[in-house]
């Protein structure tokens, strides 16, 4: 009965050459990771930054909402004493009209800016 074994010295290289690449493999991993994670950091503070300026348009055109309507009421009191005329009616009818647009089309946005916060923070998925 007897055992033998080989052992193999030389390997023209290639544990060097394997290594080098698994090393070289894991650079670009770690690179590829930390530009992901910036992306995503970028992503999520844009989405903030655009949540908040949605957020203060939304009470922006909710005071000139609120203004033209007063101004529309006061126009139409104007109106029916004889103060104003019709004209005048209809142009503060017509700015009341524009800041409640203007103020449904705030919401809207803030929504969407709502909607890509939650989505850029991984939140908000069913």
């Amino acid at each position: 009965m007897g055992l033998s074994g080989s052992i193999n010295l030389f390997d023209g290289f290639n544990t060097a050459a394997n290594t080098a690449r698994a090393r070289a493999a894991a650079a670009s991993a770690r690179s590829a990771h930390e530009r992901l994670r910036d992306t995503v950091a970028l992503d999520v503070t844009q989405a903030y930054y655009e949540y908040r300026k949605q957020a203060e348009t939304v009470s922006v055109a909710e005071e000139t909402a609120a203004a033209a309507e007063e101004q529309f009421n006061l126009q139409q009191q104007l109106y029916a004493m004889g103060g104003a005329s019709m004209l005048e009616l209809a142009d503060a009818q017509a700015r009341y009209v524009d800041a409640n647009n203007s103020y449904i089309n705030a919401k809207y946005d803030f929504l969407i800016a709502d909607y890509d916060l939650k989505r850029a923070l991984g939140e908000g998925r069913e």
